[in-house]
């Protein structure tokens, strides 16, 4: 076996061994109705479990595939950084309009990282309360 052959097939099994580097990553939300007069709304909470900071943005569309997500995060705040094992989540709130809608959450990071995020999406009713795994309690 050739040196360049042989070296080529470390390097690719060390490849495997250690793992691809991901940096980004993301994920879509089940689909939740929030209302007018935000009675009803969700939350959606996001858990870094790795030991890097990594990015956290989200889009929410609406029935119509329209990007809604100014109107309906709540301040406006559409990203945010989380710290090594830190949380942190974002609200959606109707204001104004009955809607149904999804959010696509994206991650990012400067390092390479494996699957750092879990997230659960609560929705609120009046007194009721509905809890959801995002992406099948799966870490994306």
């Amino acid at each position: 076996m050739s040196k360049k052959l042989l070296l080529s097939s470390l390097l690719l099994i060390s490849g495997l061994a250690n793992g691809a580097c991901i940096k980004s990553n993301s994920v879509d939300t089940p689909t939740l109705h929030i209302n007018n007069n935000n009675s009803r709304f969700g939350l959606i909470w996001i858990s870094n479990t790795s030991d890097k900071v990594v990015d956290v943005s989200i889009k929410v569309y609406d029935q119509n595939g329209s990007d809604v997500s100014p109107s309906v995060v709540s301040g406006g705040v559409l990203s945010h950084s989380l710290p090594a094992k830190g949380s942190d989540g974002f609200v959606l709130y109707g204001n104004g309009a009955d809607r149904t809608v999804f959010s696509e959450i994206t991650w990012k990071s400067s390092q390479c990282v494996t699957t750092p995020l879990n997230a659960s999406m609560e929705t609120q009713w009046g007194s009721s309360v509905n809890i959801q795994n995002i992406n099948a309690g799966q870490q994306f």
